[in-house]
C-alpha cells in the first residue's frame, strides 16, 4: 500500500482555504497591522445579485489565487489573477442559478464521491474512518493533514469543492437535458476512432478462474477454515455442489469464506493480485477448462482455483467484444467513450455560456473601479 506524499494522483480542480497573512516588517504596531490585515481581507470587491445578495471580498479572491499558485509552474500575471476573479463571480453566479432552480446534491452522495475520489489513489475501495485509520497508521498524520499537505485543504473544504462542482453540473444538465440526450456520435465518428486506435483493442491471454478462499480467523477456528475449503473443493471434483451452488453458499456465508468469478490477464500483476506467482499463473493457464487447483495455503488464508474459461490473445474487430464474457463490443465500447466526451465538451460549453449571460451589471455589482482592481492584484495578491 503505497500513499503519495507529493502532489494528489487526483487531476481534479480544488478549492481551498489557506488565507495569507503577511509578515511584519515596517516596524509599526502589530496590532495595527493585524488590524489592516483583517479590515483588507473584508474589503468587498463586488456583489452577486442573482438570487440573493452575496458579496466577494478580497478574502475570497486571495483563497482563489492561491488555489491557482498552488498547482501553476510559474507566477501567476496580473491577467491571470483577473480570469481568477471573473471565474469566480461565474461560479457564485451558477451557484446562486442552482440555489434558484432547487438544485442539490445529498450528503450521502458527497460522501461516497468523497471516498470513491480517495480510495482511487490506493487502490481499493474504503471508508472514510479506514481510510483515516489507514494514513495515520502508515505516515502518522491524520486524513485532514494529509488532505491539506497534498492538496491544500481539509476534508469539510474538499467535500465543499465536491457539493459545488455537482450542484453546477446538475444545473447544466437539468437546463439543457434535451440537447444533452443529443450528443450522440454517428457511426463514421466511431469508425474513424476505431481505424486511428486499432492497434489498442486486443485482447492479452486471459483466463477466467473461480477463486475460493477461506480466511484465517483466531487459532481456535483456522483449522475448521481448512477442513470447509477442502471439502468445498473434494465435493466440486466429485460433483456433488456445482459452480453456482459455490458461489450462493458464499454469498450466504461470506463470514466463513468467499468465492467469486475473476477475469485474470496473464500478467505479473494480475499474478500478484490473486496470490501467485507469474509462473504459477501461466501454469494454471496452460491447463484444461475445469481443473482444480489444490487447496493452497497463505500467510491470511486458504484458497484454491477452477479453471473455468480461457481467452487467446488477438486483434479485436468492431464487432468484436471488448471483454470476453460481456455484452458490450467494442463499437459499443467507442460509442459509449465518445458520447461521453461529447457530452462532456457539450457541458463545458454550456456551462460557459451560462455563466457569461449572468455575468452582467443586472447581477453583478462591482465595488472597485477596474483600476483598483488592477492594482490591488499587482500590489496585494
Amino acid at each position: 500500500m503505497y500513499l503519495h506524499k507529493g502532489k494528489s494522483v487526483f487531476l481534479i480542480f480544488m478549492f481551498f482555504y489557506c488565507v495569507f497573512i503577511g509578515c511584519n516588517i515596517s516596524g509599526q504596531n502589530p496590532v495595527n497591522n493585524s488590524e489592516e490585515d483583517v479590515i483588507l481581507e473584508e474589503t468587498v470587491l463586488a456583489y452577486i445579485r442573482y438570487y440573493g445578495k452575496e458579496a466577494i471580498t478580497f478574502g475570497d479572491l486571495r483563497k482563489e489565487i492561491n488555489i491557482y499558485k498552488h498547482q501553476s509552474d510559474h507566477p501567476l500575471t496580473i491577467k491571470e489573477k483577473r480570469k481568477i476573479l471573473d471565474s469566480l463571480i461565474e461560479n457564485k453566479l451558477l451557484l446562486q442559478a442552482a440555489k434558484k432552480e432547487g438544485v442539490n446534491v445529498s450528503e450521502e452522495y458527497i460522501q461516497s464521491l468523497f471516498e470513491k475520489y480517495l480510495s482511487e489513489s490506493i487502490g481499493y475501495s474504503m471508508s472514510e474512518k479506514e481510510l483515516n485509520e489507514l494514513i495515520q497508521r502508515e505516515q502518522g498524520v491524520s486524513l485532514d493533514d494529509y488532505l491539506i499537505r497534498d492538496l491544500g485543504m481539509n476534508v469539510s473544504e474538499y467535500k465543499e469543492f465536491l457539493r459545488n462542482k455537482l450542484i453546477i453540473q446538475q444545473l447544466i444538465v437539468k437546463c439543457n437535458y434535451d440537447e444533452l440526450k443529443k450528443q450522440i456520435p454517428e457511426y463514421s465518428e466511431i469508425k474513424e476512432y476505431f481505424d486511428n486506435n486499432r492497434s489498442n483493442f486486443y485482447w492479452n491471454d486471459m483466463i477466467e478462474v473461480l477463486l475460493v478462499v477461506a480466511n484465517k480467523a483466531d487459532n481456535f477456528y483456522t483449522e475448521d477454515r481448512l477442513v470447509k475449503i477442502e471439502d468445498l473443493r473434494n465435493s466440486y471434483i466429485n460433483k456433488e455442489i456445482e459452480l453456482d451452488e459455490i458461489l450462493s453458499e458464499s454469498f450466504l456465508n461470506n463470514n466463513v469464506f468467499q468465492a467469486g468469478l475473476i477475469l485474470v490477464p496473464i500478467n505479473e500483476n494480475s499474478a500478484n493480485a490473486i496470490g501467485l506467482t507469474i509462473n504459477e499463473l501461466k501454469s494454471l493457464f496452460e491447463q484444461d477448462v475445469g481443473f482444480t487447483s489444490n487447496v493452497i495455503e497463505k500467510e491470511r488464508d486458504y484458497r484454491f482455483f477452477v479453471v473455468y474459461e480461457k481467452y487467446q490473445s488477438k486483434m479485436l474487430d468492431l464487432y468484436d467484444l471488448y471483454q470476453p464474457a460481456s455484452d458490450t463490443t467494442v463499437y459499443d465500447y467507442i460509442k459509449s467513450l465518445l458520447t461521453q466526451q461529447k457530452q462532456q465538451l457539450f457541458i463545458q460549453n454550456a456551462t460557459k455560456q451560462m455563466a457569461d449571460d449572468l455575468n452582467n451589471s443586472n447581477y453583478v455589482w462591482m465595488e472597485k473601479t477596474e483600476s483598483e482592481i488592477l492594482n490591488i492584484l499587482q500590489n496585494e495578491l
